[in-house]
């Protein structure tokens, strides 16, 4: 019996190893920037590694496409060839329809536009394999940055000076599929890799070297041509691995510099700062002067290269392109919960230079996303917490900089003067406040939404107040009130910043200013109800009918853009003004209300 029980225990093992599932082959995924327009979206499985060219610059709604390279991994031909086999048969998908096979080596996708007004601010691209000609399990998934506008270009632009196996971009009104595009350099194909509808980005060849005519072709016409200096770079040194204190010169030969006629900065950088100390530091810029070539139409220098500590190290040269004005911010725009809600103005509390404890502010019109009223309107009903960002965009659409928050509650909400004279936009100033606070200065940091030019639909003499019975169809005036949430401070810890923690509500008593056409109506209410209540007279289920309402209005003062609901609203005061004559004014009724609960209808 024990014999027999260790053979079965042998068995059952060798069974486990023989039918164990392989583990699966999840991908690990990296996206970065090649330079000359172009990212690179990298996949490393167990069968192998998939490249694909990606334009650098991709905005919501557009077409794209880029060439795939996959590298089958394997010590033997017959191992190679089954996993190049398996990579081929790879599909990606970019949204819900968007499918592109490995196998075809050139991947044309299209990017999901903009929904209910708000544009994705990344895009997944997925590789997927294919089982029985239906997808299958996912190999690996990667997010690619989106923009949600850039400005179009409307005519193509050729490069004057390239590098040669380097990418270069020609920017123009492109139609995003690559293959429709030939750039030839001196009667040679640059290789295609990526294309967007505002650029198509090749690699220039290695076997033309100086001035030579550089010609675009797209659905086989030439649409652009001109002149291109395509130089060579080569770089060499004795030793590639160092000891600690031993010391290797790098030399670049630059070639295809006959008759040059203009400075060319090259930029050098070299890796790893552990392992070496580089003369002239680890990324320099060389500039190459017309006087400096010799007549063979080549430069040469050398950069002395010393050890640290033992190891390998590693250096390149590029065409350094000049680097675009610095963006400036031009419009914020307020992103909750990776959404853009819209564009905002006057905002403070934001930048390298703002307290991590003081509030955010901005003001905001009523065209924001619905997000953000079901915030405003869950925070009149007590603290709702929400994370987001406010963004400074520049002109072309491009966040430069980002003040991010975090578990950050609306403070306080100050309304304008209502006033039918003010014919100027309406707003409404918001304050935020935040448990944490983060400032950052970034380049083309993608905003998640289309957010267009400031809108003037709300103006400040467009409203309309109801009170009950009350007659207020010729409301004059209804003056700046404020909402906010009482504040106190949360002093725990002898080393921590006290944060403000909400306490309760404060709500605003509104001041309504009435023509006197209606003196003696408000008159009789007044008396009635001065003495024997001070409540406004309400319908019979104040739950679901407001005691009074301000509606926001449009431009053509019929349709409505939105309102403020306010419960158990109680009578403060009402004061008669005599007629002034000489400014042209009537008589005219103010009174003073409060109400104990607010709510906004948007």
């Amino acid at each position: 019996m024990r014999s027999f029980t260790a053979r079965f225990v042998v068995f059952s093992l060798t069974a486990w190893a023989v039918f164990q599932i392989p583990p699966p082959a999840f991908a690990e995924a990296k996206l970065e920037s090649q330079g000359g327009g172009l990212q690179t979206a990298t996949f490393d499985t167990f069968t192998g590694t998939v490249v694909v060219n990606l334009p650098e610059e991709i905005v919501a709604g557009d077409t794209f496409s880029g060439t795939v390279v996959a590298e089958p991994e394997g010590d033997n031909e017959k191992k190679k060839e089954k996993n190049r086999s398996a990579l081929a048969g790879y599909v990606f998908e970019l949204g819900e329809h968007a499918r592109g096979a490995v196998g075809d080596g050139l991947l044309k996708l299209d990017v999901p536009s903009a929904r209910d007004g708000a544009a994705p601010s990344t895009a997944t691209l997925i590789l997927r394999e294919v089982k029985k000609g239906k997808p299958g399990p996912e190999v690996g998934r990667i997010e690619i940055p989106v923009l949600p506008t850039a400005p179009e270009i409307p005519d193509f632009r050729l490069p004057t000076i390239t590098q040669q196996n380097v990418p270069l971009r020609v920017a123009g009104p492109f139609d995003g599929d690559l293959g429709s595009s030939v750039l030839q350099i001196g009667g040679v194909d640059a290789l295609p890799l990526a294309e967007s509808p505002r650029g198509a980005i090749f690699r220039s060849p290695a076997g033309v070297s100086g001035v030579a005519p550089i010609t675009l072709h797209e659905n086989g016409e030439p649409v652009a041509e001109g002149d291109v200096r395509n130089i060579g770079t080569n770089l060499s040194a004795p030793k590639s691995r160092l000891a600690a204190g031993e010391s290797t010169t790098l030399t670049t030969l630059v070639t295809g510099l006959d008759d040059l006629d203009e400075e060319i900065p090259l930029r050098l950088r070299f890796w790893p700062p552990a392992i070496i100390s580089v003369q002239g530091g680890y990324d320099h810029v060389k500039t190459i002067r017309p006087e400096d070539v010799a007549p063979d139409g080549t430069y040469s220098f050398g950069v002395r290269v010393t050890g640290r500590a033992p190891g390998g190290w590693g250096a390149s040269v590029r065409l350094k392109v000049p680097e675009p004005e610095e963006s400036v911010v031009d419009h914020y725009v307020l992103v909750l919960d990776g959404a853009t809600a819209g564009r905002v103005e006057n905002v403070t509390g934001v930048g390298a230079g703002s307290s991590t404890r003081e509030p955010l502010a901005f003001d905001a019109d009523l065209n924001l996303s619905d997000s953000f009223y079901e915030w405003m309107r869950a925070n009149f009903e007590g603290p709702q917490r929400r994370d987001g960002r406010i963004m400074g965009v520049d002109a072309a659409g491009r966040g430069v900089e980002s003040t991010d928050f975090r578990q950050a509650y609306i403070e306080s909400v100050r309304f304008p003067t209502l006033d039918g004279r003010d014919k100027s936009p309406a707003y409404m100033t918001v304050t935020v406040n935040a448990a944490v606070k983060d400032f950052q200065k970034t380049k083309s940091l993608g905003v998640d939404g289309v957010v267009g030019p400031k809108t003037e639909n709300w103006l400040c003499s467009n409203f309309r107040l109801e009170l009950g019975d009350l007659p207020a169809e010729r409301v004059a005036k209804i003056d700046s009130f404020t909402w906010k949430q009482t504040v106190t401070k949360d002093e725990v810890g002898s080393f921590r910043e006290p944060m403000r923690e909400p306490a309760g509500d404060e709500f605003p008593e509104l001041k309504v200013t009435i023509t006197g056409a209606d003196e003696s109506s408000w008159a009789r209410w007044h008396r009635a109800f001065y003495i024997i209540d001070r409540s406004i007279p309400r319908a019979a289920e104040p739950e679901k009918k407001p005691d009074a309402r301000i509606v926001f209005l449009g431009p053509d003062t019929q349709e409505e853009l939105g309102g403020l609901a306010f419960y158990d609203t109680t009578y403060s005061s009402l004061e008669i003004h005599g007629a002034d004559s000489s400014a042209g004014e009537t008589r005219k009724v103010s009174i003073e209300l409060v109400g104990s609960r607010l709510r906004l209808d948007q």
